[in-house]
C-alpha cells in the first residue's frame, strides 16, 4: 500500500483481487498483460487502508457469509464498502430476504456508503441487480483504450473485433471459415470443425463465452469468432453473413489502441434498468470504466498465462465488478478530504 494518511478511509472489498487493486492499489510501473495495455497501473485511492472479507467459494456466495462480512466491516470501522457481487438478473430476493440489501441497510444506518455492481446481464431491460434505494449501483462503460483483434478475410476485407489472441496464425487469410449459430457444448461436429475458424453468434442463455470457446477447441477448431450485436444497430446477422461469404480468414495478434474515440459508452454486457421487481426505481445510479481494465491478478492462476510463460501479474478484465471499485475509490477520496460527509452527501 501507499503512504497512509491520518484520515485515510478504510475500504471493504469483496471477492476479486482485481477490485482491490482497482480501488486502492499502489502505483506499479511497467505493468501490462503480456505486453498489452503497458504503462503504470495505479488504484483510484492508493492511500486507503483495505479490509478484505471472503464471502464466496467456488460453490457460490452464501447469505450467512455476506451478512457476517457486513458485521465484521461495521465492527472494523470501514468508511466505504465495495461489493463487486450480485445475484443473476430476475433472481434477486425481495428486499426483506436479500442479505445484500439487509447488510447494506445496517451499513448505511451508520453512515457507510455501499457501492455495488449493476450486473453483467445486458443489454436486455430489467436485468440490473442490487437495486435497493440505499445502495449505490454502478454500470460499466468503455474507456479510451481499446483492445482489438483484427480478422483479415478473403477479397481484401478486414473486420476489427475485441477479445485477446496470441495465436501464431498466418498473417494471410488461409484458414477455412465455418459458420455456426450455436457453438454450445456438444453441439459441433468434429469432422466439420477441425482445422477451421468457427464463427458463432451471441445468444443470451446459460452458456458462457468460455463454454463456447472450449467446445470449438475440443472439436479441433483453430480459431473462434463470436459475433455480438451492436448496442444500437443490432448488426449481428449482417456481420455473420459477411464472415460466411468469405471462405477463408485468419486472426492476427491483439493490439492495444490508445485514444479510442468512441468512449465512454455503456458496455454491451452491462445490465440495464429499470429494476424488474420495482420499476419505479431507476437503476443503475452511475456508470464508470469497466471494459478492458488492466488489473492485478493472482500469480497462481495459470489459465491466464501464455504457453511456456509464467502467469502474469496483471490481467485484462471487463465487468461491472471492475467499474464498481472505480466509484468506491472516488468515494474514498472524497471521504478522506471530507470526513464528516454522510453517504448521501458523497452520492450527490
Amino acid at each position: 500500500m501507499g503512504p497512509v494518511k491520518e484520515l485515510a478511509p478504510k475500504v471493504m472489498i469483496s471477492i476479486l483481487p482485481a477490485a482491490i487493486a482497482t480501488a486502492a492499489g499502489s502505483p506499479v510501473a511497467g505493468a501490462s498483460y503480456c505486453g498489452l495495455a503497458a504503462g503504470t497501473a495505479k488504484g483510484g485511492s492508493p492511500g486507503s487502508r483495505i479490509a478484505v472479507y471472503r464471502i464466496c467459494t467456488p460453490y457460490g456466495c452464501s447469505g450467512s457469509a455476506i451478512m457476517k462480512a457486513f458485521d465484521y466491516a461495521l465492527a472494523d470501522g470501514v468508511d466505504i464498502i465495495n461489493l463487486s457481487i450480485g445475484q443473476p438478473a430476475a433472481a434477486e430476493f425481495e428486499f426483506s430476504r436479500n442479505p445484500i440489501a439487509i447488510g447494506a441497510f445496517h451499513a448505511v444506518e451508520k453512515g457507510i456508503l455501499v457501492v455495488t455492481s449493476a450486473g453483467n446481464d445486458g443489454p436486455l431491460r430489467e436485468t440490473v441487480v442490487n437495486v435497493v434505494p440505499w445502495i449505490f449501483t454502478v454500470s460499466a462503460t468503455t474507456i479510451d483504450r481499446n483492445i482489438e483483434t483484427h480478422i483479415p478475410l478473403g477479397r481484401n476485407k478486414l473486420i476489427k473485433g475485441g477479445g485477446i489472441s496470441f495465436g501464431n496464425h498466418s498473417k494471410s487469410p488461409v484458414y477455412p471459415l465455418l459458420a455456426s449459430e450455436e457453438c454450445e457444448p456438444d453441439s459441433l461436429d468434429e469432422h466439420k470443425v477441425k482445422g477451421k475458424i468457427v464463427v458463432c453468434e451471441y445468444h443470451v442463455d446459460d452458456y458462457s463465452i468460455e463454454d463456447r470457446i472450449n467446445e470449438v477447441k475440443n472439436k479441433g477448431g483453430i480459431g473462434f469468432v463470436l459475433v455480438i450485436p451492436d448496442d444500437e444497430l443490432n448488426h449481428s446477422g449482417t456481420q455473420t453473413r459477411i464472415l460466411s461469404r468469405n471462405s477463408v480468414a485468419t486472426i492476427l495478434p491483439t493490439v492495444s489502441i490508445d485514444n479510442f474515440k468512441q468512449a465512454p459508452v455503456v458496455a454491451f454486457f452491462s445490465s440495464r434498468g429499470p429494476a424488474y421487481n420495482t420499476p419505479k426505481l431507476l437503476r443503475p445510479d452511475i456508470a464508470a470504466p469497466g471494459t478492458a481494465i488492466l488489473a492485478a491478478w493472482p500469480t497462481n492462476d495459470t489459465e491466464v498465462s501464455r504457453s511456456g510463460q509464467e502467469p502474469p501479474l496483471f490481467n485484462i478484465l471487463s465487468g461491472t465488478s471492475l467499474s464498481c471499485p472505480h466509484v468506491s475509490a472516488i468515494a474514498a477520496t472524497l471521504k478522506s478530504q471530507n470526513p464528516t460527509w454522510s453517504s448521501s452527501a458523497i452520492r450527490i
